[in-house]
């Protein structure tokens, strides 16, 4: 069960080629009730979420050229409450890196 996060969120920010990457929180939570979902896409130039939920909750960000919401984001995570992206959102969970090619 998530719970609020007490102190710092685990945060890194940094340039990689032509493109800014930022995650934020717990990207890599497993279990039962956790899922990962997309939105956007960073070569369309309106960056790209990847994002971590927990029992609907957002625990993790991977974020690609789009740190304008990273204030809503760390909130979110910080207050431990839920959190969605205006644009469609893909389910992520199931995908392997196979299914991807």
């Amino acid at each position: 069960v998530p719970t609020t996060i007490a102190g710092a969120v685990p945060q890194h920010v940094s340039p990689i080629f032509n493109w800014v990457y930022a995650q934020i929180g717990d990207v890599n939570r497993q279990g039962e009730h956790v899922v990962t979902r997309m939105a956007g896409s960073p070569e369309t130039g309106e960056g790209c979420r990847i994002l971590t939920y927990d029992n609907g909750i957002l625990v993790g960000a991977n974020i690609i050229n789009r740190l304008d919401d990273m204030g809503s984001i760390k909130k979110a995570i910080t207050l431990a409450r839920p959190w969605q992206p205006n644009e469609a959102i893909i389910d992520m969970t199931h995908l392997s890196a196979a299914t991807i090619r």
